[in-house]
């Protein structure tokens, strides 16, 4: 395995990780963990206290939580010092009163140093190489320790962060979209699309489904699972409850408290989740999946899945299977949100996105069309479709629709 250019990295764990190829989409909830480990590191310091000992609070999420504090010139009650400097030291032999009293002096400064010195390195534990390289190059032959939290927070909240680009989204759907896992735990489930949501809550709230659009695919989840229907059923029939109002947060709570309570078939278990009393890895045939139901009636592009189709009647298909299925409906999905080609009305073809009755090569070559079907390019008032006795082809080419 590669030594991990981060010392840091194992060694610190209060801070969110930033790692990986879409972490410019974890920056929101990087920035609240770091404020959170602010106030736990250092809890007697006030709101403007935490902005003036530590710049990298003075953002839009601690802005919005006390905007009284981040202001230009905040009330006076709660103004902090500057940050704390260290009072000179005394000859050794000095009284020892005169020492007891340095000490007290310098009380905030040591306090102050000591939570600097751990919050730096809770930071940098939360780089992977890539950030932690760029960082260190920033350093030049400087120690590291030179970049302080100011630089770090610059960098991390700046222009190499801020491009959320198409794929980091589509990364995030992917993941509130995805199969239940039965190698995690049916919580961590759960958890995963809850993260993957708030994620695009924060950095793409356009892309983000409602919570009550993702209650409703959540649903469709747990429903190819035999062994959650009970669970969604109750939730489903809880007072107060409806299509409309339902939400991802009470179906969670609400199935993962009730799912342990429910007697599980033994003709299910290898549908168990990771930590159910009978999951055993083995029981599940290699993993395979159940398949959706109705996907044996879809209409399959022969060429990938004519095989999938034929194992369908089998109600479970293999990993590799199931990956294809789900690329298939990926690329179907594609295709339904395609918007329409607008078409031009040829006599002979119908609409068409490609041409119309005047450069129609097949009429132009058939005498049998006359003049005026020739020239006929769209309907005339009262819709009267005949031509010299023919009616038009009005019927549309697939994935067309008609001109206005």
């Amino acid at each position: 395995m590669a030594t991990r250019q981060n010392l840091y990295y194992d060694k610190y764990n209060k801070v969110l990780k930033l790692e990986g190829p879409h972490k410019s989409m974890l920056i929101g909830q990087w920035n609240e963990s770091v404020t959170n480990l602010l106030w736990t590191t250092e809890p007697s310091l006030t709101p403007r206290g935490m902005l003036n000992y530590y710049p990298h609070c003075n953002n839009e999420l601690f802005a919005s939580q006390y905007p009284a504090a981040a202001a230009v010139n905040p009330p006076a009650n709660i103004a902090q010092v500057p940050v704390p400097q260290q009072a000179a030291p005394l000859a050794q032999d000095a009284p020892y009163e005169a020492h007891r009293l340095r000490k007290m002096q310098n009380e905030d400064f040591i306090r102050y140093t000591a939570a600097m010195h751990i919050i730096w390195h809770e930071v940098m534990a939360s780089f992977d190489d890539s950030i932690y390289s760029v960082l260190k190059s920033m350093a030049g032959t400087n120690n590291i320790l030179t970049i302080d939290l100011v630089q770090i927070n610059q960098y991390i909240n700046g222009p190499a962060f801020a491009n959320k680009t198409e794929t980091n989204v589509v990364h995030y759907l992917d993941i509130i979209t995805a199969p239940l896992d039965l190698d995690k735990t049916l919580q961590q489930n759960f958890e995963s699309v809850d993260f993957a949501w708030k994620i695009l809550v924060n950095q793409a709230p356009s892309r983000a489904p409602t919570e009550n659009a993702l209650f409703a695919l959540m649903k469709t989840k747990l429903e190819t699972n035999p062994r959650l229907l009970n669970s969604v059923e109750r939730y489903i029939k809880s007072p107060g409850v409806t299509a409309l109002n339902a939400t991802f947060a009470g179906l969670k709570d609400f199935v993962i408290a009730d799912y342990p309570t429910c007697f599980q078939d033994r003709s299910h278990a290898r549908l168990a989740f990771l930590e159910d009393k009978d999951y055993d890895p083995n029981l599940k045939l290699l993993n395979k999946r159940i398949y959706p139901v109705g996907a044996a009636t879809e209409s399959f592009d022969p060429n990938e899945t004519l095989a999938l189709a034929a194992k369908a009647s089998l109600k479970t298909i293999s990993n590799e299977d199931w990956d294809k299925y789900q690329a298939y409906l990926k690329k179907d999905e594609a295709r339904k949100l395609k918007k329409p080609k607008v078409g031009n009305l040829c006599f002979l073809h119908g609409w068409s996105p490609s041409h119309d009755s005047t450069q129609c090569k097949i009429m132009a070559a058939d005498s049998k069309f006359t003049t005026a079907q020739k020239t006929f390019t769209k309907i005339p008032p009262g819709h009267n479709l005949m031509v010299d006795g023919i009616k038009c082809n009005v019927k549309c080419s697939p994935g067309v629709v008609p001109a206005p």
